[in-house]
């Protein structure tokens, strides 16, 4: 098959999966205006898979498609940015990676981001104005921080299982979470939020509170899920 061809198949392919996953399957987690669901780890990947121009249209694409085949209020064309550079970003995170290519510092350098990742978190919490009534505080705190602990834990088992699975394939996985760290702190947190405040008028911090304790939860799933097909694919190039 033709390398355009085979990339334009799968591109469709990952982009219909991701409205599926966007619009359909995803979960509320009990936080309004937030989802958790499969998309970003399939837009992450089509970007480090297929490269920049083919990862932007899946992640626009998702999102245009998704908002006229499944409408659930009026279209906002800022979100279809956010998930365009979603399946973006992550081509140059990873090209840059590759040109350092040492997986010990990407380890190291991963759980240090995430641990400040995780201390801003709890502070912005206790910082965060609307958030005034202590019970309410203690509450996030502990809860952002439990989740910072099963994410740190389970990427340690998720990467020991990819170890002892695939050998034989070049042990990446870390630098395939901090990329996945990065953009979802960038993109689905700061950038999101803005756009989720902007649409909803909603408090902007109130909305990086949100996004950020379910940031826990998304790294993990994308960090698995680009992963797991990028090896998956490998298998049957």
């Amino acid at each position: 098959m033709n390398k355009a061809v085979r990339k334009i198949t799968i591109s469709a392919l990952l982009l219909a999966l991701t409205v599926i996953c966007l619009k359909v399957i995803a979960i509320n987690p009990g936080f309004s205006f937030v989802r958790v669901s499969l998309g970003p780890a399939l837009i992450i990947f089509s970007s480090l898979f297929l490269g920049p121009v083919y990862g932007g249209v899946v992640g626009a694409g998702s999102d245009l498609l998704g908002a006229f085949v499944f409408p659930t209020g009026e279209y906002q064309p800022l979100f279809t940015l956010v998930y365009g550079l979603l399946g973006v970003l992550p081509w140059f995170l990873n090209f840059i990676l590759k040109r350092i290519n040492n997986r010990k510092f990407t380890a190291i350098f991963f759980n240090f981001l995430l641990i400040c990742w995780s201390i801003a978190t709890v502070l912005t919490v206790w910082l965060y104005p609307q958030i005034n009534e202590m019970n309410l505080k203690i509450i996030y705190s502990s809860v952002g921080v439990a989740l910072a602990i099963g994410t740190i834990i389970s990427l340690f088992f998720i990467s020991k299982h990819f170890q002892n699975k695939f050998p034989e394939y070049d042990n990446k996985f870390y630098r395939y979470a901090l990329i996945c760290l990065i953009c979802e702190i960038v993109l689905m947190v700061f950038g999101n939020s803005l756009v989720k405040s902007i649409h909803f008028s909603q408090p902007y911090m109130l909305m990086v509170e949100w996004m950020a304790l379910i940031s826990f939860i998304n790294i993990p799933i994308n960090s698995f899920g680009s992963y797991y097909l990028e090896i998956l694919l490998s298998k049957i190039r």
